[in-house]
């Protein structure tokens, strides 16, 4: 497989990429709790920053729900966190059948801008689908942007990941579904795969499984 010539550590993006996403649920789900005007209340989020700061661990995930709350009417913790969670839809089986037979042949290691929040309902539905308590038996070493205080497309995150793990850019393949993160990571010398909608890992991988 030419994808993966010289190949011996691949670092998977998590959303879109392993598990299915759909963040226009997310925006619909929240236009549907009482807000007043929430494209306005959305427009006031950018500017505070308020995503950023969770998917960095600058807040914790009460600061974030209170926050939420404070901009509604009569909204409870549930009514922010399920809505929030929305966007994500499933991890189909057959991509975690595919990390672990990569797992066997190369280093594998995870690097996703996320919150703690999705993370605590992605293990939980990683627990009831697969009977996994977390992602950490599937990869070497899991990076996320809320305990890094970092996130793709910054730079230091790349080499973060790179130094810390000894990696050579060269023998390393990135897969993302994000142009931004593509672009910078083929700047720091790594091999990359700009994951289409239409494609999927299991599709890109399956004509060479065992």
């Amino acid at each position: 497989m030419e994808l993966l010539n010289g190949i011996k550590n691949i670092i998977f993006d998590l959303g879109g990429v392993i598990i299915n996403i759909d963040p226009d649920r997310t925006l619909e789900a929240f236009k549907q709790l009482d807000y007043p005007n929430f494209e306005m209340i959305r427009e006031q989020l950018r500017r505070e920053g308020l995503y950023r700061m969770i998917e960095h661990g600058e807040i914790t995930p009460e600061q974030f729900i209170n926050r939420m709350k404070m901009l509604g009417n009569n909204l409870t913790d549930n009514d922010i966190i399920n809505a929030w969670n929305v966007m994500l839809i499933d991890i189909p089986a057959p991509r975690i059948e595919l990390l672990k037979t990569l797992n066997k042949k190369y280093r594998l290691f995870l690097l996703s801008n996320t919150n703690a929040i999705h993370m605590e309902q992605i293990n939980a539905q990683l627990k009831e689908v697969h009977g996994l308590d977390t992602l950490t038996p599937l990869f070497e070493k899991e990076f996320y942007s809320y305990q890094l205080q970092l996130s793709k497309p910054d730079p230091k995150i790349f080499q973060y990941v790179l130094r810390s793990q000894k990696l050579v850019p060269s023998e390393t393949l990135f897969i993302d579904d994000t142009a931004m993160h593509i672009t910078t990571a083929i700047k720091a010398g790594i091999q990359v795969k700009h994951l289409q909608k239409y494609e999927t890992i299991d599709e890109l991988f399956a004509p060479h499984e065992d």
